[in-house]
């Protein structure tokens, strides 16, 4: 018994400090993040000042995402149209024999 609670007495030190570290970390990240975010919604445009966020900038971008959402969401309408289809029929009737041509 003496020996398991060394054990875990050994163990819990450095469990505890490497939990602690991390946590520390991601606190400091978090608080990052915040000052971001913050300093986006006072429109300060000295975070990243390489680069110009003008929405004339922004327009392609977003033009091409919404493009690629629109191929995304079609390709998902034709999948369940797909399979709306071959569930509606009884299995294997609305296939029937597939000849290939190999």
């Amino acid at each position: 018994m003496k020996d398991v609670v060394i054990a875990l007495g050994l163990a819990f030190f450095p469990v505890m400090f490497t939990l602690t570290g991390l946590w520390l970390a991601a606190r400091s990240r978090a608080d990052r993040a915040e000052e971001t975010l913050r300093q986006i919604a006072l429109g300060n445009r000295q975070i990243l000042p390489n680069q110009s966020a003008s929405p004339a900038d922004v327009a392609p971008t977003l033009d091409a995402i919404l493009l690629e959402v629109e191929r995304i969401a079609e390709g998902q309408r034709f999948t369940t149209k797909l399979l709306s289809e071959r569930r509606d029929g009884t299995p294997g009737s609305s296939l029937g024999r597939v000849v290939t041509p190999h």
